[in-house]
């Protein structure tokens, strides 16, 4: 069977327009920073550009450690402050 529904454009909310600066970036997403993704207890140490902290898998009750590099300990970060700020669409 052939779908001839037309693919679904996204929608905008309004006039896309440039963020400025990053420093206007740094602004807008510092507010979104404090709501906890990951506890402060949680972290046990930064060290030679690596994020140490404790986390468990799920099902278990057993904490493990893990140890990222600091880029990528951000991104995970970051990725899932943005996915749950996003409104259901």
């Amino acid at each position: 069977m052939i779908n001839t529904q037309k693919a679904r454009s996204p929608t905008f909310c309004g006039p896309m327009q440039p963020v400025g600066t990053g420093a206007n970036s740094v602004k807008y997403l510092a507010r979104y920073v404090f709501k906890v993704a990951i506890s402060n207890h949680r972290i046990i140490k930064v060290e030679n550009r690596h994020v140490f902290f404790k986390y468990k898998k799920a099902g278990s009750n057993r904490f493990r450690t893990m140890a990222l590099d600091v880029m990528e300990f951000l991104r995970r970060f970051l990725n899932y402050r943005i996915i749950t700020l996003m409104p259901n669409s």
